[in-house]
């Protein structure tokens, strides 16, 4: 592909400084609501704009959403509705996944990054703990999804959140508390990982229509700091581990 255009909340902002990646904050949309055209947000409308620009057969779209989901409003639902963790998650990716649908069926390439965790700010809903157990099934259902499509998948999120379900203060603050600090080094990382994950769906599965071709300076910007031959090691503390949150 001749382009790679990373759309997705504020949060997308951290992948502004990598060389070769065209990225564009749409708002602030939840990735629940991002294929509801009558959304506050307009998240899809906005991504339809910009794309106007960019010919499907040569370029390639980096999906960053659900922070937002994330950190304020599944664990409301799960708390309103009476309902589990992975049945929340579960309605959120299936929603997501119907606006990458959409750019799919466009003829768009496709790359998703998933969460990193929470953030330790404010608006939040739910403790700290509580949300990163939410993100990190989110993670786990978003990967998932992505081997069944053939769909570049990585997350920060083994970096992020500890075995204790614990964000690590260090990566936040220079913004504000639930963004993460502006390091080169994460999101070199990130690419990487995409560009591993895309090698696995190449060897494993042979051929796929969603094959990307990393543009050679994305690659060697990457490269200089990681190398191309990282290898993803993804913490699975979420698989039919998660307790239900106790309803107060």
């Amino acid at each position: 592909v001749d382009n790679i255009v990373c759309v997705g909340d504020s949060h997308i902002l951290a992948y502004e400084s990598i060389k070769g990646l065209n990225v564009y904050q749409t708002g602030s949309p939840t990735a629940y609501n991002l294929s509801n055209s009558d959304s506050h947000s307009q998240g899809m409308s906005q991504i339809m704009s910009l794309l106007k620009s960019y010919d499907p057969k040569q370029t390639a779209i980096m999906c960053s959403y659900a922070e937002i989901d994330i950190r304020n409003h599944i664990y409301k639902n799960i708390v309103k509705n009476r309902i589990g963790v992975k049945e929340a998650c579960y309605v959120v990716v299936e929603r997501y996944f119907a606006a990458i649908k959409l750019l799919l069926d466009m003829g768009y390439k496709i790359l998703v990054n998933g969460p990193f965790g929470t953030g330790l700010g404010v608006p939040r809903e739910g403790k700290e703990k509580e949300r990163n157990i939410i993100a990190l099934c989110i993670d786990e259902m978003l990967q998932r999804k992505c081997e069944q499509g053939k769909i570049p998948y990585a997350s920060l999120i083994d970096i992020i959140v500890d075995s204790n379900f614990d964000s690590d203060a260090n990566y936040f603050g220079e913004v504000d508390d639930n963004h993460l600090n502006k390091c080169e080094e994460l999101a070199f990382l990130v690419i990487t990982r995409l560009i591993a994950s895309q090698t696995y769906h190449r060897e494993k599965l042979r051929s796929t229509h969603n094959e990307i071709i990393i543009k050679p300076e994305v690659i060697d910007h990457v490269s200089d700091i990681y190398g191309i031959a990282y290898t993803q090691k993804k913490k699975r503390i979420v698989e039919n581990s998660i307790v239900p949150f106790s309803i107060q």
